[in-house]
């Protein structure tokens, strides 16, 4: 149960220095090359907008996991202890 608490922590740690890491990749390649970014209609942070709402659906499709998991967990655990109860 630790283990697949701490893959999912780590993968969500993950995700957010990708973010960071990508954000600012883009935002020192437009101070850089602003002619680039002229020829999109959209503005130059606009990606940066739709990689952040990425990875919060990714973010919060792991905190899912993770709470479906230990429900599942504790219903097992439950399950088991009842079972023993009765048995003894």
């Amino acid at each position: 149960m630790l283990k697949l608490n701490s893959f999912f922590n780590s993968i969500i740690r993950i995700y957010i220095c990708v973010f960071i890491g990508r954000s600012l990749f883009i935002i020192v390649d437009y101070n850089y090359n602003p002619n680039i970014y002229m020829f999109d209609s959209a503005p130059w942070y606009t990606r940066i907008i739709l990689d952040g709402y990425i990875i919060l659906f990714l973010i919060g499709i792991c905190m899912i996991a993770k709470y479906l998991i230990c429900m599942i967990a504790k219903y097992l655990i439950r399950k088991r202890l009842k079972r023993d109860i009765e048995k003894s």
